[in-house]
Formats: structure tokens, C-alpha cells, sequence
């Protein structure tokens, strides 16, 4: 983990730019001691932003899952689903 004082931004924005990118980590800075802002290069944004795509997407199919065991259970549910299924 990188951390740096915020007024290196200003003093050092080229070694923090060249820093961000070759470690394709981010850069975290403080003010008055404590954290402010992160610092990244856009190609690891871009890369962090798919992955956190990446893994939204798989995890809806896992969360209906135990939302649909959790709903089995459930009196309310399956009272409603016994009226729909003999409706229809």
C-alpha cells in the first residue's frame, strides 16, 4: 500500500504518475494525517471497474439463490404461490 502526503500531488506529480502506473496500484494521499484521496492511472481503473463488473454479475445469480431458499421457507410465500399456481 502506497501512501503518501497530499502535497507530494503537487511537488512530485510526475514521480506519482509514473509510480501509479508502474505498480498499477493505487496511491492513497492524506491531509493533516488523515486518508483524502486515491490516486490510480486509468488503466488500472479501468481494469478494477471490470473486475467489480465482473463480479457483480456472477453474484446476482448466487443472492437469488438464497433468497429463493430463504422464500421456500416462508408461510406468506408459499400461500401466495399455492393461489397464483391453482389460478392458473
Amino acid at each position: 500500500m502506497n501512501i503518501r502526503p497530499s502535497a507530494a500531488i503537487r511537488q512530485n506529480y510526475n514521480e506519482i504518475a509514473d509510480l501509479c502506473r508502474k505498480t498499477a496500484e493505487p496511491i492513497f494521499l492524506t491531509k493533516n494525517g488523515g486518508g483524502n484521496l486515491v490516486v490510480m492511472d486509468i488503466e488500472t481503473d479501468n481494469r478494477r471497474e471490470k473486475m467489480l463488473t465482473f463480479f457483480h454479475i456472477f453474484s446476482i445469480p448466487e443472492i437469488l439463490l438464497m433468497t429463493w431458499e430463504k422464500l421456500k421457507t416462508d408461510h406468506i410465500f408459499q400461500q401466495t404461490c399455492a393461489y397464483f399456481l391453482d389460478f392458473v
